[in-house]
């Protein structure tokens, strides 16, 4: 693990176990972005640091403990989805269009043991029974239409936004928490309340 990266984990209450999952995943993510193109990557340690650190702030910050699963809309290469898995185990459900995508969060999630369900959507039309006690992220999506849409369609969820820097809120009654990464950069969630 590159060393930058276990200085992070270092800031926050995991343990040796789930900071070597970690490690394992970033190995992993490593390996097959040479053949499956899992996210556009200049530099992957720069890359890494950013979206590792980004997911582990946001668990830390929030009252996640409190819910019950988490559902990521947009996971990708699986990012938020495998840390929360790591993090939490709890229920993690991760949907994304991309199946090459979901196949490399398939594969992490059983040579690491993780309870991380995948499935192929397309959010514009997909809609599904979600229980209370729900959180559901979104870190590829930008704002827009379809996310006060997905919050309309799932308004029993509690809803999360990764921002890179302070936005308008995009949905009505949300609350902002603003952190900081290591490189000082400020992140904001935007969840609805």
């Amino acid at each position: 693990m590159p060393t930058k990266i276990a200085q992070i984990l270092d800031k926050y209450d995991i343990s040796p176990e789930k900071i070597d999952l970690i490690s394992q995943y970033i190995d992993n993510v490593v390996k097959f972005n040479k053949g499956v193109q899992l996210s556009r990557i200049g530099e992957m340690n720069t890359w890494m640091i950013s979206h590792i650190e980004d997911s582990c702030a946001a668990y830390f910050n929030h009252p996640f403990k409190k819910l019950e699963r988490y559902y990521d809309f947009g996971s990708g290469n699986g990012l938020p989805a495998v840390i929360f898995a790591i993090l939490s185990e709890k229920p993690v459900t991760s949907y994304d269009k991309d199946q090459r995508k979901l196949e490399f969060q398939k594969f992490v999630s059983h040579r690491l043991k993780l309870s991380l369900d995948t499935r192929i959507v397309d959010l514009k039309t997909f809609n599904m029974d979600v229980p209370r006690g729900t959180a559901i992220t979104y870190r590829g999506l930008g704002p827009g239409s379809l996310l006060i849409d997905l919050r309309d369609r799932f308004s029993s969820a509690t809803h999360i936004r990764f921002c890179s820097k302070l936005q308008d809120p995009i949905w009505s009654s949300s609350k902002l928490i603003k952190y900081n990464l290591s490189d000082s950069s400020e992140r904001i969630l935007e969840i609805t309340t």
